[in-house]
């Protein structure tokens, strides 16, 4: 991957590959809340725009923070306190459907009042001229230096998220979804540990949403629209839930079939419509798990005349 954007040098395609890392990000946070958790949020989009609202409001509009990386840990942190308080409230009496309806909720409010309170949000025009990450001499203003960085925080995520689950926290959760009851009486808190399993994955989607910030140096009140929310569902569910591969694979399906087949915006979703009903009724984990399975089986297939041999010397000998 590090290579890409070297192999690919017109500029549309390393576009897209800087969209696709920031959008893979923001999946692998969603699969937190959908494969691991086994909840639904039809609001997670909200915290990528907080993430990178915080950023054009301490960089661009009150001018509040001396660095770009402070106000990305700020981004990173506002949308962590957003994923806190949704949790804290919402996950104490509703799971499920409900708590879809209620993120929804929250993302039809918070997509009104970024485009209402324009005095402060700039509204439809959002805020512009964000000034971009930099290290020493080095300036993170091209597709190729920003490529690169994003596909750091991305390692980072895919680092951060596998010692979750390979934690107590994170095993904790899996119990969770699997069987609440019987996790309760094992002494597992499962309010507590949900809070804060939805807490990490808002911080991340704020990570994403500070990377896009940064990238396209133009921020607008879309970022809270439904549009991204089924965006993140599409690359879910098509790359494959409990996985981490799955949905860095979807994010890669998403944004480069969406953009690269050549047919009308509306012909390209009836397409990702009928990939994502094949995917409920065929591949219901996805697509990056039914590859998994593919490549063990051959992998065993092509070791076993080698094994075959290997037992029938070891029986001559």
């Amino acid at each position: 991957m590090i290579a890409l954007p070297f192999i690919f040098t017109d500029d549309y395609v390393r576009y897209l590959l800087n969209l696709f890392v920031i959008y893979a990000i923001f999946a692998l946070s969603l699969d937190i809340i959908m494969g691991y958790m086994g909840q639904y949020s039809f609001g997670h989009q909200v915290a990528l725009g907080l993430g990178a609202y915080s950023v054009g409001f301490l960089s661009v509009t009150w001018k509040l923070s001396p660095s770009p990386w402070l106000s990305l840990l700020a981004g990173v942190a506002v949308a962590a306190v957003f994923g806190f308080i949704i949790g804290f409230v919402a996950l104490r009496a509703t799971r499920g459907v409900y708590l879809a309806i209620i993120t929804f909720g929250i993302g039809v409010i918070m997509t009104t009042v970024m485009y209402t309170a324009y005095k402060t949000t700039g509204g439809s025009r959002g805020i512009a001229l964000i000034p971009p990450l930099s290290i020493g001499g080095l300036t993170f203003n091209t597709d190729v230096t920003s490529y690169l960085l994003e596909l750091f925080f991305l390692g980072l995520t895919v680092y951060l998220i596998h010692r979750w689950l390979n934690s107590r926290f994170g095993r904790a959760v899996v119990a969770v979804r699997e069987n609440e009851d019987l996790a309760k009486s094992t002494g597992i808190n499962s309010y507590r540990y949900y809070v804060m399993a939805f807490t990490l994955a808002s911080a991340l989607a704020g990570l994403s949403g500070c990377l896009f910030a940064f990238y396209l140096r133009a921020i607008t009140p879309a970022l809270f629209g439904t549009d991204y929310m089924i965006m993140a569902l599409i690359m879910v569910v098509v790359g494959g839930t409990r996985s981490l591969g799955g949905p860095i694979l979807g994010s890669a399906i998403y944004v480069f079939g969406l953009r690269l087949i050549p047919y009308a915006k509306e012909t390209v979703l009836v397409i990702f419509g009928a990939i994502v009903l094949f995917c409920i009724l065929f591949l219901q984990r996805g697509v990056y798990p039914w590859l998994e399975t593919i490549f063990t089986r051959v992998t065993e297939w092509r070791r076993r005349p080698g094994e075959a041999s290997g037992g029938q010397a070891s029986e001559q000998t």
